[in-house]
């Protein structure tokens, strides 16, 4: 069930006709002296990911070449100047390479990044994040989301059903939830898709967001998984699940007692 009025959506900010608070770059902004740091400070988007690659950088030791790879690429950010796309595509390649080397097994060749507004059910405070998909593989993406709140940045880790392929859906129309075992990883595979973003946006209520991941074939196996943050992870509330081998998108339902 929707709580239509009690939480906030999500928000995208391209496009978007109001303003969000401002992510916190990762220095004292009101030391910026730079033209690249009074445009990273401006923008929205930057400044979240500065703060993203100050929490990336200061969470791992580095060697003196890294360092100097590190003072290599600041040199190089600078010379933007006051070049916004310049400056995007500097910290998207930051991101690229930092994230496929620390964090996942998969690497993010290219990135695209997404600030977005969020809602936390557990804590019921809105969530900054910086959405960040990487590589496509097989029908599908892979994500990572980082929480932002001021100078204080994590890592959102994900709680992600694990459907047995096994387990044919010809014929059911729904699937006990409880039953079904989670994984854990900071990173999830499929189709990300905010609320009114396009893919399927009627299934959600305010504040949720979907993954669809897509498992082989054209228009059946795959599954729609709606997210809700709680308490700091994104945990599954309900799905949509068709693994039924006959080339034909009939999905059952699929609800975690959790909400």
């Amino acid at each position: 069930m929707c709580l239509i009025g009690l939480i906030f959506g999500w928000y995208l900010l391209f496009g978007a006709g109001f303003a969000l608070p401002l992510a916190a770059a990762g220095y004292d902004c009101n030391r910026a002296l730079t033209p690249s740091e009074i445009a990273i400070c401006a923008d929205p988007d930057l400044s979240a990911m500065d703060a993203v690659i100050n929490f990336i950088w200061k969470g791992h030791t580095h060697s003196d070449a890294a360092r100097l790879d590190q003072r290599q690429w600041l040199v190089l950010r600078d010379a933007c100047g006051a070049d916004g796309v310049c400056l995007y595509d500097r910290y998207r390649a930051w991101l690229a390479a930092a994230l496929s080397a620390n964090y996942l097994e998969s690497p993010f060749d290219a990135i695209e990044v997404l600030l977005a507004q969020g809602y936390d059910f557990g804590t019921r405070r809105s969530v900054q994040m910086l959405i960040v998909s990487g590589s496509g593989a097989a029908y599908n993406v892979n994500y990572m989301i980082f929480s932002i709140r001021g100078a204080d940045v994590s890592i959102i880790p994900w709680r992600i059903p694990l459907f047995d392929e096994r387990r044919t859906t010809c014929g059911l129309s729904i699937l006990d939830g409880p039953k079904i075992p989670m994984g854990h990883d900071i990173e999830v595979w499929g189709y990300l898709d905010p609320p009114d973003d396009g893919y399927d946006s009627d299934a959600h209520c305010s504040g949720e967001l979907s993954v669809f991941t897509k498992w082989v074939g054209h228009g059946d196996q795959s599954q729609d998984v709606i997210y809700r943050l709680h308490d700091g992870e994104l945990v599954p509330a309900r799905a949509k699940l068709d693994n039924c081998s006959d080339q034909q998108a009939k999905y059952i339902a699929v609800y975690f007692r959790d909400f």
